[in-house]
Order: C-alpha cells, then structure tokens, then sequence
C-alpha cells in the first residue's frame, strides 16, 4: 500500500521524463510529443498482418495467397530506430518500466487512426529456455 502511495506521489509531483531524448515529458506518459511523432510510422500496412502492401492493394501478397486466421492486426509502427533499442532493453535489461510507456502510446494510436479497440491480446510464447535465463516474458508483460 505504501508502494501504491509513493506512485501516485511520483506520477503527480515530479515531471515525466521522455525514455528517448531524456527530456520533459509533458502528459505523464514518459515519452514526449517530438519523440512520440518520431516513432518509425508503419505506412500502407496490411490490414491482415499489418506488413507492408503494395499501394492500390487491400492486401499483401502473402495475405492474398494464404490468408490464414487473422482478420485485423495493428501495428502503428516499424520495427526500426528507436522502438528496436527500447523493446531491447525491455527483453534484456528488464526495463519493464518502458512497457507502460510503450503500451500508453499504443493505445493512444487507436485514437489517431480511429480504430476499434481489439478484442483480445495475445502473447507470443516464449521458449521456456529463454525465459528461465530471462526471468520473464515481456509479451506476458
């Protein structure tokens, strides 16, 4: 309880901190507006499997082929610079203070891209291997 007392003090009293650039983040989400517009865009994706498609097509051409059990993915951004080296410290440093960062900015693209919420989440299994030396399983996170 004490805990939960000391973060409320925290989150209301101290300024955010952007987890990109070091500077003040203004909404409390640790991340702030420049370095939440620089996210590496994931333009034109597929709406299947949220990879990129050719423009002009409503679907990939892996999509077209073998559609398989997904209806709907979302994915606001690339796997690319910056997103690679946070999501690394999240599965190698154990950074999982960066997960409500990342989860928040998530959320807050459904709103920009006037999507529906989804109707369930699915971690990707880890390797028991992997996660015993890790400790966790980020996507469980």
């Amino acid at each position: 309880m004490v805990n939960k007392w000391l973060s409320v003090l925290e989150t209301s009293l101290l300024p955010g901190v952007c987890i990109l650039c070091r500077g003040p983040a203004s909404d409390r989400t640790d991340l702030c507006d420049h370095c939440r517009a620089g996210l590496p865009a994931n333009c034109n994706p597929c709406p299947r499997c949220a990879l990129p498609r050719p423009a002009g097509r409503r679907h990939c051409g892996r999509c077209l082929t073998d559609p398989g059990p997904v209806t709907a993915t979302f994915a606001p951004w690339r796997y690319d610079f910056p997103l690679d080296a946070v999501i690394g410290e999240i599965k190698h440093h154990r950074r999982q203070d960066y997960l409500q960062v990342l989860a928040l900015a998530w959320l807050r693209s459904f709103d920009a891209a006037s999507t529906d919420l989804p109707d369930v989440l699915v971690p990707v299994p880890l390797h028991w291997r992997r996660r015993l030396r890790r400790g966790f399983n980020q996507a469980e996170e």
